[in-house]
């Protein structure tokens, strides 16, 4: 059997073979470790979208909290009938016609500066069903999420709300 070649700094070179290939194992523990905190960082990970019961003719939402603070990701998942045009708001009570467009009006209590789109306009998908995501960013305070479905013409759009959750949103520390 050929002798391994050795370097001048290595400390084990008289050590006997089995104690030399154990080397190989003395990494275990620092991999399991390494896996376990990406196991762990995983799991405190936000989880996939709320789970909703899908209808093709009634529109709603959920949200994956009614109680978060400013900034920090709320998902949501939505159902409709396909093609059905909707965006969900953050402090909009509706909306109304200016020039031909329709422009989001706030809330009582809630200034047009803490009002926010929670999803951009979307067409529902085939399967009846979507999902996102959005961080309250303008203030804090109790807020209706709402859902509007668009309609109407191109010269006469309309804006219907067909859900409403609450969220209540804390200051961030």
């Amino acid at each position: 059997m050929a002798a391994r070649p050795t370097s001048a700094g290595d400390a084990d070179q008289d050590a006997p073979e089995w104690w030399r290939r154990s080397a190989n194992f003395r990494r275990v523990p620092i991999i399991a470790m390494i896996v376990l905190v990406v196991v762990l960082f995983r799991a405190t990970q936000s989880h996939g979208p709320p789970s909703i019961r899908t209808s093709c003719s009634k529109p709603s939402f959920v949200l994956s909290t009614t109680h978060t603070v400013q900034r920090k990701v709320v998902q949501w998942t939505a159902t409709g009938p396909p093609g059905m045009r909707y965006q969900l708001t953050l402090g909009a009570s509706g909306f109304v016609r200016v020039d031909g467009n329709l422009k989001a009006t706030p809330d009582y209590g809630v200034t047009k500066d803490q009002m926010q789109a929670a999803s951009q306009e979307m067409s529902m998908d085939g399967d009846c069903k979507q999902s996102g995501r959005f961080a309250p960013f303008r203030g804090s305070g109790t807020f209706n999420v709402r859902m509007f479905r668009f309609g109407g013409t191109t010269s006469m759009p309309t804006a219907t709300n067909v859900d409403t959750v609450e969220l209540k949103v804390d200051p961030r520390d």
